[in-house]
């Protein structure tokens, strides 16, 4: 899932960031000081949950998000007073979550999100897409997602590239897509993923990969360079 944090409290994003990066099943591709530097990301990128405290929640800030041309994401509000609580539900707010913010307040949150117990996404977190099983001939291999560099679509199959081998595998590139950590690979073509902690340059309209060079597509390339910790 796809998320964006607004708050101008650069401790409290600090805090947000950290929780969030432990959740591998979430994917923050922004973290901004106000609805201003946020409002690019939020239209060109469809977000599914928004952090947003409570002083930058204002209406300038419900327009934007009603204007959006996806369906609206998740609000999770944040604030240091408690009594901005009834306000946070006032704008349909999944939860409102009170500074300072413990992992376990914000598993709480998400689990409303998710719409299961906190304990599951706490679990999930530890436990899911660390490994995959692909059928290779009449066996089924295991791979250690971490060693995972690349994919490549190639009509009904994808080449999975990993340190030490190539797989070829009958899936979709989306299906595959949908069993990774959302935080460690991004789509940058319609035809290609990459690991993003694998990316060592990018020149123009196509990136390196272990020596390897793949296409970055106009529709892919804003998500892909906000992902990215560039200065």
């Amino acid at each position: 899932m796809i998320c964006v944090i607004i708050d101008k409290d650069a401790v409290s994003r600090q805090n947000v960031e950290g929780i969030l990066k432990e959740i591998t099943h979430l994917a923050l591709i922004k973290s901004c000081k106000s609805i201003v530097e946020a409002t690019d990301i939020l239209k060109n990128n469809k977000t599914d949950i928004l952090f947003i405290d409570m002083k930058g929640a204002s209406r300038d800030c419900l327009n934007l998000l009603d204007s959006l041309d996806y369906e609206r994401p998740r609000i999770i509000v944040t604030a240091s007073d408690t009594e901005a609580a009834k306000d946070a539900f006032d704008m349909d707010a999944v939860d409102f979550v009170p500074k300072p913010i413990t992992s376990q307040r914000m598993l709480k949150a998400l689990s409303k999100v998710f719409n299961v117990p906190a304990q599951v996404i706490w679990k999930k977190e530890n436990d899911m897409q660390r490994e995959l099983f692909v059928k290779q001939n009449s066996h089924f291999e295991k791979i250690d997602v971490n060693t995972i560099c690349r994919i490549e679509a190639l009509a009904d199959y994808v080449s999975l590239f990993t340190d030490g081998k190539r797989y070829i595998i009958h899936s979709t590139l989306k299906g595959i897509h949908s069993k990774l950590p959302d935080k460690d690979f991004v789509r940058v073509h319609k035809s290609h993923i990459v690991r993003v902690d694998r990316i060592s340059k990018i020149n123009g309209k196509v990136l390196e990969v272990e020596k390897h060079t793949v296409p970055i597509s106009h529709s892919f390339r804003k998500t892909l360079f906000d992902r990215l910790n560039v200065i």
